[in-house]
């Protein structure tokens, strides 16, 4: 039970009363009630905690818990635990030892103990840890550690000094591509955003994985073979890198406690005519189904598929702008392709959003327009001449990002579509505010109830460079 603190009058002196660390304070909480005392280093608030943990004598003043003066009470005996700033963890001590050291005091039984300190390590996600000594650990998994430890004893009240100091704030990116990792880091230099780690890698290296997704509480999968000719021309590499390669990935998210992931998939995993599209249906479907052997894990797996990206790597717009440049004809496919288009800026948000509603098994579709490809050409080039060039193996003349088959088990929910997982044994339950689509539903770009103009494409445009 939560009991109210209380400090009347509190002096903390030192040098027999010559330094002030404390000066007169006086608090008042009530019961299960969260206080943040902010300030500057060296105003006293670490001594304030000490001396309410009856680790400090009070010079002058009260502290009361539960309506109780317990000036005189050892610590052991306030019912409060402290974790500190610096860990005090026993470095010759695993984590498990570390976490039921304090209970050990208390006579409590070994099973007890043991099951206090598991549900502790999953309550604060390192019951991976368990088996490591403190060197082993970053920071903020050794404050977590001590977290734990506070947390089994049951107290009744707890103190934590600078509790949001070592937590461990990580964004990690993890590529084969150094010339793109050297690239990003231009813009956003690692001296100037310590919390980004640079990873090369490959999600074919299982290893490689699990030691960059250590301490990590989301991913995003975004790693695949993309290229429709060059996926045909070398199959198995596809399927090694987009089909093995996810399956890498949901097996170091699962072996190192990853909380959430979301794996980016292509409206080519809908009715796939070539094999990336097939490759990236089989990924959607190993991710989805990720969560009947995660069901006793905390890691939850879902899904988001969208169409072309304007201004990502592959765009046909700085191709386009760059013949319009040199007044050459614009090749189109087809005068009556469609295609669906998302900025880069939602397509980010929407996967931002889905971490925040996702049950785990769902594949998330979003409501965005369609635009005809000659209106793209006209938006970036007023009246430069077109030719047809035909389309390719492996294309569609129109996009698809919800099948007629998969249309039976969809869900229109606010901004985008959900598809519901087909069997859902670990506990799925369909969002209350989802409204049932027509039957026979499908979702193509040229049947999309939502269009681009030439002006609309202008405007987007503008934000591309």
């Amino acid at each position: 039970m939560a009991l109210a603190v209380e400090v009347r009058g509190l002096k903390k002196h030192y040098r027999g009363g010559d330094i002030p660390a404390v000066d007169g304070v006086d608090i008042a909480t009530t019961e299960g009630e969260y206080l943040v005392l902010l300030g500057p280093s060296g105003c006293g608030k670490t001594t304030l905690l000490r001396t309410i943990a009856g680790l400090e004598q009070a010079t002058e003043g009260d502290v009361l818990i539960g309506g109780n003066v317990v000036n005189g009470l050892p610590p052991r005996a306030r019912q409060v635990a402290m974790v500190f700033q610096s860990y005090a963890l026993y470095p010759h001590k695993t984590v498990m030892d570390n976490i039921i050291f304090p209970l050990k005091a208390q006579k409590i039984s070994r099973e007890e103990r043991a099951r206090r300190a598991r549900w502790a390590a999953q309550r604060l996600g390192i019951e991976h840890l368990l088996d490591r000594k403190p060197r082993h650990l970053s920071g903020g998994e050794r404050q977590r550690v001590a977290l734990a430890r506070a947390l089994v004893r049951e107290p009744s009240v707890f103190l934590l000094d600078e509790p949001l100091s070592n937590l461990d704030a990580k964004l990690r990116t993890l590529a084969r591509d150094e010339l793109k990792q050297f690239e990003m880091i231009q813009v956003f230099d690692d001296r100037q955003y310590p919390m980004l780690r640079y990873f090369i890698g490959d999600v074919r290296d299982a290893e490689r994985l699990r030691r960059a997704m250590e301490g990590i509480d989301v991913v995003v999968h975004a790693a695949a073979l993309k290229q429709v000719p060059a996926a045909e021309y070398n199959p198995f590499e596809c399927i090694k890198t987009n089909v093995l390669g996810a399956q890498n990935v949901i097996e170091a998210c699962l072996d190192v406690g990853v909380k959430r992931v979301v794996a980016l998939s292509t409206d080519k995993a809908s009715s796939p005519i070539n094999l990336y599209g097939a490759t990236k249906l089989v990924a959607d479907k190993l991710f989805i189904s990720a969560n009947h052997y995660a069901a006793h894990h905390r890691t939850r797996f879902a899904v988001v598929r969208y169409g072309n990206v304007m201004g990502s790597r592959g765009s046909v717009i700085p191709f386009f702008r760059k013949l319009a440049a040199a007044n050459q004809s614009l090749p189109i496919t087809d005068k009556q392709m469609t295609r669906f288009w998302i900025s880069l800026d939602r397509a980010v948000d929407f996967v931002v959003d889905s971490f925040g509603m996702m049950q785990g098994g769902e594949l998330y579709v979003p409501r965005i327009p369609s635009m005809r490809i000659v209106d793209l050409a006209e938006a970036i080039a007023p009246d430069a001449p077109t030719h047809e060039t035909g389309i390719r193996p492996g294309e569609k003349l129109h996009e698809e990002m919800i099948s007629e088959e998969e249309g039976s088990r969809a869900l229109l929910l606010g901004d985008r579509y959900v598809l519901q997982p087909t069997i859902a044994g670990w506990g799925y339950v369909p969002p209350k505010d989802g409204v049932a689509v027509p039957e026979r539903f499908a979702y193509r770009s040229n049947t999309n109830d939502l269009w681009m103009s030439v002006d609309d494409l202008r405007a987007m445009l503008a934000e591309v460079h």
